[in-house]
C-alpha cells in the first residue's frame, strides 16, 4: 500500500516527512491533516487528487503556496513548507495558537446564546486590520488583485492575546479553477461578484472581501449560519437572491448602526459596500462605543481553548 494513498481521504499516514497524525477537517477541495516533522508540529492542507488531476489546480496550488511562504506577519500563520510528494501536493502552516473562529462560533450556537455584539464587533474590527495588513504585504503575481479571496471563520484564530490571525488563502486558485466540479459551504462566504467572474478580472478588488467579512459579522452577531440562507451557492453562477434576515429582525438588542454595516457589507452591489477592510473598521468602531477591549476578547479564547464554556 503506497504510504502516501490516504493523504486527503482520512487515513493516518506520511507526507514528505510528516507524520500526518489527525484529521482535522475535509471538504470538497482539501484535507487539513495536524502532524508533525522531527520538533516541527504543522496544519498540513493536502487538495484532493482529484482535483490534482488538472494541471492548473496543481500548478496554481503550489504558486499559490510559494507565494505566501516568505511573507512574515503576526498578523498571517506562517507556512513554513511546501511541496509535492507524489501524487499529492501539500502547503504546511505553523501549529495555531488559539482557536478558530468556526470552534467559537460553534459552541455559542451549541450554548443556545447569542454572542455579546461588543464582543462581535471587537472580532470584526481585528479582523478588518488582520485583512488590510494581509493587502499591505501580499504581492501576487501581475494582473492578480491584492485581496484574500476566500475568508471563511475556518481561516481566522483568534489567539490568546486578543488578536486575529489569518491562515493564508492557500485554496483560494483551487476554489476558483474546481468550483465547476465542487460545491462547498465555502461559496456561501463568497461575494456575488467572485461568482459571477473568474477573480482576476479587474471588477473583483477588495470590497469581495468586505463582503466575506459581513458575512462572518452576520453570523457573530445573528449566532446563526448564513449558509442555511444561502444554500443555492453548492451551484456555481445560481447566487441566491435571498439575503439573509436583518439584525435586527433577529435582535433588537443590537445598535441600528451595527446592524446597517453588516447590511451594506453584505450589498449584492460592489459601490454600495464599505471601499476596504480600514473603512470597515473605522465604521465599526464608531458604531459600536462599548465594543468589547482586546483583554474581554483574549479572556474568551483562552477559557475555549482550556475546554472551558462560553
Amino acid at each position: 500500500m503506497n504510504p502516501r494513498s490516504g493523504a486527503s481521504t482520512g487515513k493516518k499516514s506520511m507526507l514528505a516527512g510528516f507524520l500526518l497524525e489527525r484529521l482535522l477537517e475535509r471538504d470538497d477541495y482539501a484535507a487539513c491533516w495536524e502532524g508533525r516533522r522531527g520538533a516541527t508540529r504543522a496544519r498540513i492542507v493536502i487538495p484532493h487528487r482529484s482535483l490534482l488531476s488538472d494541471t492548473r489546480v496543481r500548478a496554481a496550488f503550489l504558486r499559490r503556496g510559494y507565494s505566501f511562504e516568505s511573507l512574515a506577519n503576526p498578523m498571517l500563520l506562517r507556512v513554513v513548507d511546501v511541496g509535492r510528494d507524489g501524487e499529492d501536493c501539500y502547503v504546511a502552516l505553523e501549529e495555531i495558537a488559539g482557536v478558530l473562529l468556526d470552534e467559537l462560533l460553534t459552541i455559542w450556537s451549541d450554548a443556545g446564546v447569542c454572542m455579546p455584539y461588543p464582543l462581535a464587533a471587537r472580532i470584526g474590527v481585528e479582523l478588518a486590520q488582520a485583512l488590510s495588513e494581509f493587502q499591505r504585504v501580499y504581492h501576487p503575481r501581475e494582473g492578480r488583485r491584492k485581496l484574500h479571496g476566500d475568508l471563511t471563520p475556518r481561516g481566522i484564530v483568534l489567539t490568546p492575546n486578543g488578536n486575529v490571525q489569518l491562515v493564508p488563502p492557500c485554496l483560494s486558485d483551487v476554489v476558483e479553477l474546481a468550483r465547476h466540479e465542487a460545491g462547498s459551504l465555502r461559496l456561501a462566504y463568497k461575494a456575488p461578484e467572485q461568482l459571477r467572474n473568474t477573480w482576476a478580472r479587474p471588477e473583483i478588488d477588495e470590497r469581495a472581501d468586505v463582503f466575506a467579512l459581513g458575512v462572518v459579522l452576520w453570523e457573530l452577531v445573528a449566532g446563526r449560519r448564513v449558509g442555511n440562507y444561502r444554500p443555492t451557492l453548492k451551484l456555481l453562477g445560481a447566487v441566491a437572491a435571498a439575503q439573509p434576515p436583518r439584525i435586527e429582525s433577529l435582535r433588537p438588542d443590537v445598535p441600528a448602526a451595527l446592524s446597517r454595516i453588516i447590511e451594506r457589507c453584505l450589498r449584492r452591489s460592489v459601490q454600495e459596500r464599505p471601499s476596504g477592510p480600514d473603512e470597515l473598521a473605522s465604521a465599526l468602531t464608531d458604531a459600536v462605543p462599548d465594543m468589547a477591549s482586546n483583554a474581554e476578547l483574549a479572556r474568551a479564547v483562552q477559557a475555549v481553548a482550556a475546554g472551558g464554556s462560553v
